[in-house]
């Protein structure tokens, strides 16, 4: 296999995000925005809904790399939406977990859907041969990060 210029390469990782937001048309539902949620609200969501164990907001704000002071604000925006709730431990009452309410999981559940939907037309706009390659790049990629154990903290 040939070398590859690792500049460039990480160049193009960093603009794959954009490109399959952008390619595949993936945006905020026109519910989702009359509600006044952004792409954060989103990311919030999901971290939580998708979470093992409910996370503090501090975790998700490391993950998200958005300070605590901004992360306090969101969670308060979110929690007047009712779209998840803070829940304190009974072992220790200065930890405080968030989970989602009925609302919030309804919402996680239509972006997952459209997001799904939009993946799904992009597919199928493929011929056989581009698809089939698409699919194996994608389950290499999935693969591969998920035995990386690297610098998730």
């Amino acid at each position: 296999m040939k070398s590859i210029n690792l500049d460039s390469f990480v160049t193009k990782m960093t603009e794959l995000p954009q490109i399959f937001i952008r390619k595949l048309g993936i945006s905020l539902d026109e519910d989702l925005l009359k509600m006044g949620l952004e792409m954060v609200h989103i990311m919030i969501i999901n971290l939580i809904g998708k979470s093992e164990e409910k996370p503090m907001i501090s975790e998700i704000g490391k993950r998200l790399i958005i300070s605590n002071a901004k992360m306090t604000y969101i969670i308060d925006e979110m929690e007047s939406k009712k779209l998840l709730e803070r829940k304190r431990i009974d072992k220790d009452r200065r930890i405080v977990r968030l989970s989602l309410t009925k609302k919030g999981e309804e919402v996680m559940k239509k972006d997952e859907d459209r997001i799904k939907h939009q993946m799904k037309l992009f597919l199928q706009s493929l011929n056989e041969k581009e698809r089939d390659r698409f699919v194996k790049a994608i389950e290499t990629i999935y693969s591969v990060l998920k035995k990386y154990k690297g610098i998730e903290k």
